[in-house]
């Protein structure tokens, strides 16, 4: 067996930078929140059934971390599976009219 074709086709240890600009000018400013101020909100998913969820608070997501806003997989992730348990003890009502 050739084990040349088996190798990555990157060398390890390269650092790349790979960035683009915006074509489109500056990003605007609509609005500063607070992570809390989002629990509970509907939020548009367009790659989820049903298209529509909502934002649940999850105490082991960092907020000084990305966005703060995490997907949640009960099936695959024991914080998630934990949280969703809490939520359903505690019977955490949201707000349809959000």
């Amino acid at each position: 067996m050739n084990m040349l074709h088996a190798m990555p086709k990157i060398k390890f240890g390269e650092r790349y930078t790979i960035y683009s600009t915006s074509q489109r000018g500056t990003v605007e400013k609509h609005a500063e929140l607070k992570g809390a101020d989002l629990i509970g909100i509907k939020i548009k998913a367009p790659f989820a059934i049903p298209d529509e969820i909502y934002i649940l608070p999850m105490e082991t997501v960092l907020a000084t971390k990305g966005t703060g806003v995490v997907t949640s997989v009960p099936s695959d992730s024991p914080d998630d599976y934990a949280t969703f348990m809490e939520l359903l003890f505690w019977l955490v009502k949201v707000d349809a009219d959000c």
